[in-house]
């Protein structure tokens, strides 16, 4: 079960990858970086940022599932004590990229989420 687990995640990460392979053109330095930029904040942040709910919500399911047993309630809090530190330190090393690519005037692309920013999505409209 594991197995075919981490096969469609795999497939999920890379299959956009491949893709976007045939727009990318490594010709010039700055065409690869852009590509590898483009990698970057097309699946691995959203991967990572992935991830580390999954593991805020295992812990909250863990702590909500153990009540009576002491011990395996404070794993729970544990898990989710690191998938909101791991969510954490996602956002603010993306915002300091941010901030020195702004400084530097450096054209980074910042990963989009689905639904996320704009007037466009589900609670911009019941809002």
């Amino acid at each position: 079960m594991k197995r075919i687990s981490l096969y469609f995640v795999t497939l999920g990460v890379l299959i956009p990858q491949v893709a976007h392979a045939q727009v990318c053109s490594l010709s010039t330095i700055t065409s690869f970086i852009n590509c590898i930029t483009d990698i970057i904040s097309g699946s691995i942040i959203r991967l990572l940022v992935a991830l580390a709910v999954v593991f805020f919500l295992w812990g909250a399911a863990k702590f909500l599932r153990n009540a009576e047993d002491p011990g395996k309630r404070e794993e729970g809090r544990m898990f989710m004590l690191y998938g909101v530190i791991a969510l954490f330190v996602i956002v603010a090393v993306w915002g300091l990229v941010g901030i020195l690519a702004n400084t530097f005037g450096i054209d980074v692309r910042q990963p989009q989420f689905p639904g996320g920013g704009g007037k466009s999505g589900y609670w911009s409209d019941v809002l």
